[in-house]
């Protein structure tokens, strides 16, 4: 299956337009929370597919738009410091099985359809080739936890999609009062229902290959944030 090939030259500059908050000192809104901890304000690190549109709304952050720009790119060391950063991560498999469903199969226009067209004939074995080119849409979650900080290395909070009933509470032992009771549920896929990844519908042989690409790929995912392997030790 023919895999659209990314340009060098458009990945340079896309990486380039990113630090473009970063090099300005401007932070955009859909990372500000509006809540405080003793003064500190709490910015929201949107991880792409791992309930951020949930917990955007959970933590008040009222912007239509958001950004899945990584932490290093967005916050000048001052504001890294200061500020109480959250992120949310989600079993590996699970999130590449979600962001391929949302590009493939939920009907999806966005910039990757406007560069390559449509994409619904990608298998999930084509589409882990072909996103591996876009590391802002599903490269290392540890691209949106870390950064280049010795003094504070990774995000204050990282929460795991698979508590996302229980992040109100999490999230106020930390001292940070979500503005709602409970998370809402959006961006649920069809496919998968509540809580689970879609199905990718493949033979047992190309699921098990799969399984092996992601779990290589991803393994230092599942290492540090604790998620059991299936295929690779």
């Amino acid at each position: 299956m023919d895999v659209p090939h990314r340009p060098g030259l458009e990945r340079w500059l896309y990486r380039q337009s990113k630090r473009w908050w970063r090099l300005t000192g401007r932070i955009p809104d859909g990372v500000r929370t509006g809540l405080s901890v003793d003064g500190r304000p709490v910015f929201l690190v949107h991880n792409p597919k791992c309930a951020g549109s949930s917990l955007k709304r959970l933590l008040g952050v009222t912007a239509r738009r958001t950004t899945h720009s990584w932490p290093r790119d967005l916050f000048r060391p001052s504001v890294w410091r200061e500020g109480i950063f959250v992120v949310a991560v989600r079993h590996p498999m699970e999130r590449f099985l979600s962001s391929w469903h949302y590009h493939c199969r939920s009907g999806y226009r966005g910039k990757l359809v406007k560069r390559h067209g449509d994409l619904s004939h990608l298998s999930p074995l084509a589409y882990f080739d072909f996103i591996q080119q876009y590391p802002e849409n599903c490269g290392l979650q540890s691209l949106w936890v870390d950064y280049p900080s010795a003094e504070k290395p990774q995000c204050d909070l990282v929460l795991r999609t698979e508590d996302s009933a229980d992040w109100p509470r999490i999230l106020a032992a930390y001292g940070i009062h979500p503005v709602l009771a409970e998370a809402p549920r959006l961006n649920i896929s069809r496919a998968g229902g509540a809580g689970q990844a879609p199905d990718p519908g493949l033979a047992d042989g190309d699921q098990a290959a799969l399984r092996v690409k992601v779990e290589t790929f991803y393994r230092s995912d599942y290492l540090r944030f604790g998620y059991a392997f299936a295929a690779v030790n």
